[in-house]
């Protein structure tokens, strides 16, 4: 039988068939080379059980604030994801959905600093900002299941990780 692993239900797995159907098994009755990769396969999911998606960043990322910055830190850079699209540059293209930098030194600053962003198929985050003389600078931020922080894996920009802001 072909079927993609869904989900993890405690001890037990969620398939689905090719037909759409699904099933909760024990991974017990598969054979070893999949139970192989069911164990390797729990590695990528979060502590409910599911795997890290490009909907699953969207949800976190803008359900939540987050900040660039240890938590407790009294000076760090506060981030809010929008679903609303900007053009930074103005030049009639797209460059992704608005989020805001806000700095805050002491204090949360009520202006902000807008850049784009974007997820990836594989739940990465992409962000991009444009210097003063119109050059852009794109970075791409993978989300670390244990810390539940987005960390930057390659690209060039400010932002080397990200973490949920708790105030």
């Amino acid at each position: 039988m072909e079927a993609t692993l869904i989900r993890f239900k405690k001890d037990k797995i969620e398939i689905k068939r090719g037909d759409g159907k699904t099933f909760t098994l024990v991974p017990t009755m598969f054979s070893e080379e999949d139970q192989k990769y069911i164990t390797e396969a729990r590695t990528r999911t979060d502590s409910s059980g599911e795997f890290w998606s490009k909907e699953r960043a969207v949800y976190h990322l803008t359900k939540s604030k987050w900040m660039d910055e240890v938590v407790g830190s009294r000076t760090f850079n506060l981030f809010e994801f929008k679903r609303e699209k900007i053009d930074l540059n103005k030049d009639g293209s797209l460059d992704g959905y608005l989020v805001w930098k806000r700095v805050n030194r002491g204090s949360l600053r009520k202006s902000g600093f807008p850049m784009a962003w974007e997820v990836s198929t594989s739940g990465n985050l992409i962000i991009r900002t444009f210097d003063g003389n119109g050059v852009l600078y794109e970075g791409e931020l993978q989300f670390d299941l244990e810390d539940k922080s987005f960390k930057r894996v390659k690209g060039y920009g400010e932002i080397n990780f990200l973490t949920p802001f708790e105030s």
